[in-house]
């Protein structure tokens, strides 16, 4: 019986030895499978924040962007003439576009009189009868003055709305502008304005 115990004890041993050899190859693969998870993990967590650090720099980035687009008193400061020519041309659009009541004059309790026209003497240049075509008649000073103011206007509506519409280009994105660009010329057209370059 002495013999069979040995041998209990000797296959215990070998049983014994096996396990630890088993436990730590086991302790070894689960050690090294942690250490490349954890590897993994600080790899992905490394990659969002530098993601998240992207798009939070991305988005301050178009918010500045749209803060500065839409500053308006920066834009004032900056471009004080444009802004004036710009105040000017809206003003002239919407009084186009909204005229004003007219106001009735009220009868006064006592009869004014109406004063006497007097009349008032006009310079006309002489008109040599070479100088002026059978196409063009003379035209009187009035017309003149409407025919030029009429210009004048064209003219500061077409700089105004050109000079505003560079600024509007510059902010819109390239493949945006040829269409941009036409929709301000007709917008200039539609308010009589005549583009700078042509009289």
């Amino acid at each position: 019986m002495a013999d069979q115990a040995e041998v209990i004890r000797q296959q215990m041993a070998d049983t014994r030895a096996s396990m630890t050899e088993k436990i730590e190859a086991l302790e070894k693969q689960v050690s090294e499978t942690v250490k490349e998870t954890t590897e993994t993990v600080s790899e992905t967590v490394d990659t969002a924040s530098d993601t998240v650090q992207k798009t939070v720099e991305a988005i301050s980035d178009t918010v500045d962007a749209v803060k500065e687009t839409f500053d308006i008193p920066g834009h004032i400061e900056r471009y004080p003439w444009m802004a004036m020519g710009g105040a000017v041309a809206l003003g002239f659009a919407l009084g186009n576009l909204f005229p004003g009541r007219q106001q009735t004059a009220q009868a006064p309790s006592t009869p004014i009189p109406a004063p006497v026209p007097t009349p008032v003497p006009t310079y006309t240049p002489p008109v040599h009868a070479e100088e002026r075509s059978e196409s063009q008649p003379a035209q009187s000073g009035q017309s003149n003055l409407l025919d030029v103011l009429g210009s004048l206007r064209g003219l500061a509506v077409g700089t105004t709305v050109g000079l505003l519409g560079e600024v509007i280009l510059k902010a819109v994105p390239q493949d945006l502008r040829g269409r941009l660009s036409g929709w301000i010329q007709k917008l200039t057209e539609a308010l009589g304005g005549k583009p700078p370059g042509q009289s």
